[in-house]
């Protein structure tokens, strides 16, 4: 895999209907509830079962240094900017 290729997510990314219990955040960190994210599970399962987001609103950010013209994402997202 390329650089080019990586969809990032960032903690701004996500509601705070997300993001439930704002002190587990602070305590484990952003990557510690990540398996909680609505967003996370709907580009898991786009991505190995193949089945696209039918509300269309899953999207991500291109790698720190790659230009958004050459991002090239393993799904069809929207571009976050």
């Amino acid at each position: 895999m390329q650089e080019k290729n990586l969809v990032l997510e960032t903690p701004d990314d996500h509601g705070s209907w997300e993001i439930q219990d704002r002190a587990l955040t602070l305590a484990a960190g952003f990557h510690g509830i990540l398996p909680n994210m609505n967003m996370l599970h709907r580009l898991i399962v786009w991505f190995f079962a193949d089945r696209p987001d039918k509300h269309k609103n899953t999207w991500g950010r291109p790698a720190p240094g790659v230009d958004k013209d050459n991002w090239e994402p393993p799904l069809q997202l929207r571009l976050k900017s």
